[in-house]
């Protein structure tokens, strides 16, 4: 309820409200898979996931998003989520760049914020 709150105050000041969707969570065994490679550590370079898996993962996040827009209709929501997924795969890079923090598997780096925000 507390999130809820500052939303109300800041509409209520006439503020315009923008949330962001999260990015998709890396499974644990894809966790530096861009990466590994150069340091010699066996991974075969695909880097992808079944975008069912990411769905799945997200289910709660959206539903949270679809509340708070339902009950504030005037806050606009940035969908980011699917930005790294296409065809039914979800990648860790996108245009040779590796997008999430190394050991890292549910933070951008700067390179996949920089490539995210162009996305």
């Amino acid at each position: 309820m507390y999130f809820q709150d500052i939303l109300a105050k800041l509409l209520a000041a006439g503020k315009r409200v923008v949330l962001l969707d999260d990015v998709p969570i890396v499974p644990a065994e894809l966790e530096n898979c861009i990466s590994n490679p150069l340091y010699g550590i066996g991974m075969d370079g695909h880097c992808t996931y079944a975008e069912t898996r990411a769905q799945k993962d997200h289910v709660v996040a959206e539903r949270l998003l679809s509340d708070l827009k339902q009950k504030f209709p005037s806050i606009s929501i940035v969908d980011t989520y699917d930005v790294p997924c296409d065809g039914g795969r979800c990648k860790s890079e996108l245009f040779g760049v590796a997008l999430y923090r190394h050991n890292d598997t549910g933070h951008l780096g700067q390179g996949g914020s920089e490539t995210c925000q162009g996305g």
